[in-house]
């Protein structure tokens, strides 16, 4: 099999309403806020369409999985046709003079990659090496004073607008180091040892190392220090990087994402999680991009998901996860409630919207044969005959819009699944089986139109 990639990466788009004035990555229909109880999270501040476009991010840092090495740019991500290789080694590629020349952390990995990568450790470690290396040590120096005072949080605080690019903003990322056991310490500590002891065989400690030596200066410590930080952050504000995979020409059927590497996005990792995913998240090379793909109405927090969907997974299992792995127990909607999973639902009984609080309106479709319905939130009366018409409706929208994924048209078919997804919200509260599938119906072809993609097809017959 061989696969053809792109040609060149697809653009990232423009925020939906203008950009926010102090978090540049998000739109301006959102905002970041703060409390005890969730930490800082996004809450929607104008009503969200499906299809808005939230957020749009460069990563402050970005690795490739090892098996990515050899089509992927280093520094970038674009899956590259004519390589330009590392001066002094063969491990690695970049899809330009300039990208190679930008790459300044691999003046540093490069003469300890087949350490790093003989070692086996995670991508996360990965990371963390990474968020230290782009950096020169004369940097870490000149900070040192702020980092172990404190005193930066007082600067950040000060500060007008929220960089990505700024290092205090991912330094201020959450970590929590107050919760950790011992055994974690020490698994950490062992980890940031090798670190430390695979940076003495290079120059990244100038004139202030000891070489091979097996004691550690001062400024060994520091940065021993510093990679510990990381190694917390990376834990709980990482995203995977991923590409989608076709399995022909044009055609969507069989595709999957997959993984090419993991990166970290100060202002994506503002995002709390939900079981409901409030949006889809793609990339073009090493970007992230995020778009709405449900109604999120002002006042709601605009949720991400952290790989736990209740469609694919029952709840216990979701929150065993999150638990091990982000350290917290889900409380969302289909976790109180215990939303089936996709394979379970069924149409017997449907939850039409109330037309003053769209709270639901159970109705069992099997016996129930009254229009007019009460809402036992606000006592509200509605009458479900129209919403009846627009399921009618979202039938032939959907099938139309199968058809045009069929045949590759994805602008028409974005724009069908939007109007079906707009036509099910106004009058069915979820969980509905259509609605979730036309959510991953433009979940896929976002997927395709808007990041990154390759395509798997036969060799040709010699």
């Amino acid at each position: 099999m061989d696969d053809t990639p792109l040609e060149e990466l697809p653009a990232v788009p423009e925020v939906t309403g203008g950009r926010h004035p102090i978090y540049p990555s998000l739109s301006k229909k959102v905002d970041v806020r703060c409390d005890n109880q969730q930490g800082r999270y996004v809450v929607a501040v104008e009503d969200i369409e499906p299809g808005d476009t939230i957020c749009a991010e460069k990563p402050y840092a970005a690795v490739l999985l090892r098996d990515m090495f050899g089509t992927h740019c280093q520094n970038c991500f674009k899956i590259v046709k004519a390589p330009f290789p590392c001066k002094k080694c063969s491990n690695v590629v970049f899809c330009s003079v300039e990208c190679r020349e930008s790459a300044y952390f691999h003046s540093f990995e490069c003469p300890i990659q087949d350490l790093l990568v003989g070692s086996g450790m995670s991508i996360n470690c990965f990371l963390a090496i990474r968020l230290l290396v782009q950096k020169p040590l004369s940097y870490f120096l000149g900070i040192k004073e702020e980092i172990n005072t404190g005193r930066y949080k007082e600067a950040l605080k000060a500060r007008e607008t929220y960089d990505p690019a700024d290092f205090f903003r991912l330094y201020d990322l959450v970590c929590h180091s107050e919760q950790r056991t011992k055994e974690d310490f020490f698994h950490r500590v062992v980890m940031v040892v090798f670190l430390v002891k695979a940076l003495k065989k290079t120059k990244y400690f100038e004139d202030k190392g000891t070489g091979i030596s097996d004691t550690i200066s001062d400024t060994e410590a520091y940065v021993g220090s510093l990679l510990m930080h990381f190694l917390e952050i990376v834990q709980f504000n990482s995203h995977e990087v991923s590409e989608f995979w076709l399995m022909g020409p044009k055609t969507l059927s069989g595709s999957k994402n997959e993984a090419m590497g993991a990166a970290i996005y100060p202002t994506l990792a503002l995002f709390n999680h939900s079981c409901i995913t409030g949006q889809v998240r793609y990339f073009s090379g090493n970007s992230a991009i995020t778009k709405s793909i449900r109604f999120i109405p002002k006042g709601d927090p605009v949720p991400e998901n952290y790989g736990q969907s209740f469609t694919s997974a029952v709840r216990s299992e979701r929150r065993q996860y999150l638990m091990d792995r982000y350290w917290f127990e889900c409380a969302c909607e289909a976790c109180l409630r215990d939303w089936p999973m996709y394979q379970h639902m069924t149409n017997a009984v449907l939850n039409f919207k109330c037309r003053k609080c769209s709270g639901p309106l159970p109705v069992n479709t099997e016996t129930h044969m009254n229009p007019m319905l009460k809402c036992e939130k606000c006592g509200e009366q509605t009458n479900i005959m129209s919403s009846l018409k627009n399921l009618q409706n979202s039938e032939q929208t959907f099938k139309s819009a199968t058809n045009e994924m069929e045949n590759f048209n994805l602008e028409k078919a974005e724009s069908l699944l939007l109007e079906n997804l707009k036509q099910l919200e106004s009058s069915l509260y979820p969980p509905y089986k259509d609605y979730h599938q036309t959510q991953e119906a433009y979940m896929r072809v976002m997927l395709t139109k808007g990041g990154n993609y390759r395509v798997k097809q036969p060799k040709s017959e010699e």
